[in-house]
C-alpha cells in the first residue's frame, strides 16, 4: 500500500476534527450566553444543558482520530521502552492490532445501537432532539479512529514509522 494511501486514511479524521472544533466553539458560546442570560436577565436559554450534552458527544468522538494521529492518547510504555527495538516494535504492532479489533467492535455496537434508537424514535426530553444522529456520529468517530489505527499499524509493519 503506497504511503499516499496511508495518508488518505486520515482524511475522515481531519474532517471530523474540523467539525469537532466548530462544535466546541459553539458550545463555549452557548454556555457563555446562557450564563449571561441566566444571571443578568434571569432568563436562561431553554434546553441549553440538553444541547450542551449533545455537543459534548460530538466534540469527544470527533477528536478521537485526531488524538491518534497526533499520538495524544495516554500510553504506558514503561516495559516497551526497555525491550529490544525489534521486540518493542512487535509488541506495539500487537497493541495496535488489539486496539483496532476493539475499535471495530465499538463501531459495530454503536451502529447497532444507532439503528435501535432510530427504530424507536428516541429523542431528548425538553427539545425533542433525535438521539440517533449522535449515536451514528459515535460510530463514525470510532471508524475514523480505527482508520488511523490501521494507518499506524500498516506503517509500523512496513517499518515506516514508530509510535512515540
Amino acid at each position: 500500500m503506497p504511503s499516499s494511501y496511508l495518508r488518505g486514511l486520515s482524511a475522515l479524521g481531519s474532517l471530523l476534527s474540523v467539525l469537532g472544533a466548530v462544535v466546541l466553539m459553539a458550545m463555549m458560546l452557548l454556555t457563555a450566553v446562557d450564563v449571561v442570560c441566566r444571571y443578568a436577565f434571569n432568563r436562561p436559554i431553554l434546553g441549553a444543558l440538553e444541547i450542551t450534552e449533545f455537543m459534548i458527544v460530538v466534540v469527544a468522538f470527533c477528536f478521537l482520530a485526531a488524538m491518534q494521529k497526533d499520538k495524544g492518547h495516554v500510553a504506558v510504555d514503561l516495559l516497551v521502552t526497555r525491550l529490544p527495538s525489534n521486540l518493542a516494535r512487535w509488541v506495539t504492532v500487537f497493541s495496535l492490532a488489539l486496539s483496532l479489533g476493539v475499535t471495530l467492535l465499538l463501531v459495530w455496537a454503536s451502529l447497532e445501537r444507532g439503528l435501535e434508537v432510530l427504530e424507536v424514535g428516541e429523542h431528548s426530553g425538553i427539545l425533542r432532539i433525535p438521539v440517533s444522529p449522535f449515536v451514528f456520529l459515535v460510530a463514525l468517530g470510532f471508524a475514523a479512529f480505527g482508520l488511523d489505527l490501521l494507518r499506524d499499524l500498516i506503517a509500523l509493519i512496513r517499518g515506516e514509522g514508530e509510535r512515540r
